[in-house]
């Protein structure tokens, strides 16, 4: 028999990957076992996809073990509304946020739930993740939101925004990443309300932002185990949508910060966090795919932002006389010896533990 509400909803967002989402949600039904069952939920909320997910979907609903919710939004709704659709619907007293092209790890639905049974004052978990290409096959990097390697919880009641902060080594710790996040529903519900970030398409960084530091002094636990394999979008996709996903790395996140933050010293180490890793990737990207149009389009919001940032001057500046050719060679170098290093750091901790 069914618990009244379920503790954990894991919340997919979907729009025409019907193969993708299928696998998604696989890698989480595989998880479920006779002691977890009434506590966990799977929503899949449907951004009125035109391929086969509503029939693949259905057809799993009638099979599936657990409570299996799955919503399609009669018109596409776009990103933030659609995650916004997914809390609203879900029963859970905590939501994990995914995207239909990632996976779970075996054994992380079973970790989540003890992290959260195990620490009912935590508002938000964030793990950790490895990237891998769409079909998830080939690994790309593999990287930890902030520069520690333990688990750690974070009380803003006591905790100073700036320890934080100092910590982050990427956009992930900056709640960047989706599929990483578990918040709790009624907090998240909350900060929606009061969110003028609605269509930013970034509102799960601003959802997180507003419990920790807007709306009370939150509790963030981190966890340093990787739970996610994260899918990466094809390159087709990528450029299409380029633009806008720099200017929203660049632009949007620090907008956010301004909101949120009353104190000078967070709202520049955010700044500072933006051009040393996502937004100096994304910069990176325009630079290559964008032509002419990166000057136009690309150069006024990274001026209007940031001038009076020293790193700004030092890292990103650079970029704009630097041929995309070239910087297409060293981004390809820098990923490969990514990867070769975790390869080599993988071969030595299995010959230590044989």
């Amino acid at each position: 028999m069914h618990r009244t509400a379920p503790l954990l909803s894991i919340c997919i967002l979907t729009y025409n990957r019907a193969a993708l989402l299928l696998e998604a949600v696989e890698s989480i039904l595989s998880q479920v076992t006779d002691d977890n069952l009434d506590r966990i939920e799977v929503v899949v909320c449907d951004n009125a996809s035109t391929d086969d997910t509503p029939l693949i979907m259905n057809g799993i609903k009638s099979k599936a073990r657990v409570r299996f919710n799955y919503h399609r939004n009669e018109a596409n709704l776009g990103y933030d509304r659609n995650l916004i659709k997914a809390v609203e619907i879900a029963s859970g007293e905590y939501c994990w946020l995914f995207c239909d092209d990632d996976l779970i790890f075996p054994g992380a639905v079973d970790r989540m739930l003890i992290e959260i049974e195990g620490n009912p004052n935590v508002d938000v978990f964030m793990c950790n993740y490895e990237e891998f290409d769409l079909l998830r096959r080939k690994l790309i990097c593999v990287s930890s939101g902030l520069s520690i390697d333990h688990d750690k919880t974070f009380d803003f009641k006591s905790e100073k925004i700036f320890s934080y902060l100092g910590l982050v080594r990427n956009m992930a710790g900056l709640f960047g990443f989706t599929s990483v996040l578990v918040l709790r529903r009624a907090e998240a519900l909350s900060a929606i309300d009061k969110s003028g970030f609605v269509g930013s398409d970034y509102i799960h960084i601003y959802l997180v932002m507003a419990v920790l530091w807007r709306e009370r002094e939150g509790v963030l636990k981190y966890l340093s185990s990787r739970l996610v394999r994260m899918g990466v979008g094809s390159q087709r996709v990528y450029e299409k949508y380029f633009f806008k996903r720099t200017i929203m790395e660049i632009e949007c996140v620090y907008l956010m910060s301004l909101s949120v933050f009353s104190d000078p010293r967070s709202i520049r180490m955010v700044g500072n966090i933006i051009l040393r890793s996502g937004g100096f990737s994304q910069v990176v990207n325009a630079k290559i795919l964008g032509g002419f149009q990166f000057y136009s389009r690309i150069m006024p919001p990274l001026f209007r932002n940031y001038w009076s940032y020293p790193v700004f001057w030092l890292r990103i500046s650079p970029l704009f006389f630097i041929p995309g050719s070239l910087l297409r060679f060293l981004r390809w170098a820098y990923r490969s010896t990514i990867i070769i290093f975790e390869f080599i750091k993988r071969k030595m901790i299995n010959e230590v533990r044989s």
